[in-house]
């Protein structure tokens, strides 16, 4: 019997060169994508603990403000840092302070260095009950420096009308923010000037 002349043979160096270029462009588009897809995924996280932060911070010192004695409400943008006090009669223990008693609460940024380039400054709260003071705590981190993270301007203070406004940091390593064109304003009402009308 004849074998048939017909050899096999491999694929050839071009080949194999041409066939490993195709596939690396392949691995580098993926390898790309992947990135994007966890960059995006990273600002989304932050995003979402931004607006938590937020919602947090506005929904403490809106209801603080709107359950206030209105004579005690108090912005003072002279010290160092800014601090808003607050002082209203506790209705349970929910407070952290006994039912009936007074309870001031001062608002403010954290000074000095930021947590952590990602994070920026926390909101600060310290609490007092009757003689009995708390030391300072953070709520929240991702405001911007003291004087920016937060500003309350009472607008009518016959109403007990004030303007809460929180300013977070844009970016990851931000050292200040704008906060006229970053910051987000809140109203609050003080109900106990509103209801005295």
């Amino acid at each position: 019997m004849r074998s048939s002349g017909h050899s096999q043979s491999g694929f050839s160096l071009v080949e194999m060169m041409i066939a490993m270029a195709i596939g690396l462009i392949i691995i580098l588009g993926a390898g790309q994508l992947f990135l994007m897809g966890l960059q995006n995924f990273r600002l989304v996280e932050l995003l979402g603990n931004k607006q938590a932060a937020l919602t947090y911070s506005a929904e403490m010192i809106i209801r603080d403000i709107r359950r206030s004695d209105n004579g005690f409400i108090d912005w003072d943008d002279s010290t160092d840092p800014h601090t808003l006090s607050l002082q209203f009669r506790s209705v349970s223990k929910a407070d952290g302070c006994n039912a009936g008693e007074v309870v001031g609460r001062d608002y403010y940024v954290s000074d000095g260095e930021a947590i952590s380039p990602s994070e920026g400054w926390a909101l600060m709260m310290k609490q007092q009950c009757g003689s009995l003071i708390a030391k300072p705590e953070p709520l929240v981190t991702g405001f911007g420096p003291n004087g920016q993270g937060l500003k309350v301007i009472e607008t009518d203070e016959e109403n007990g009308i004030y303007k809460v406004t929180f300013c977070l940091i844009a970016e990851p390593g931000d050292e200040d923010c704008d906060s006229d064109s970053e910051g987000i304003t809140f109203h609050a009402v003080n109900r106990v000037a509103a209801l005295a009308k």
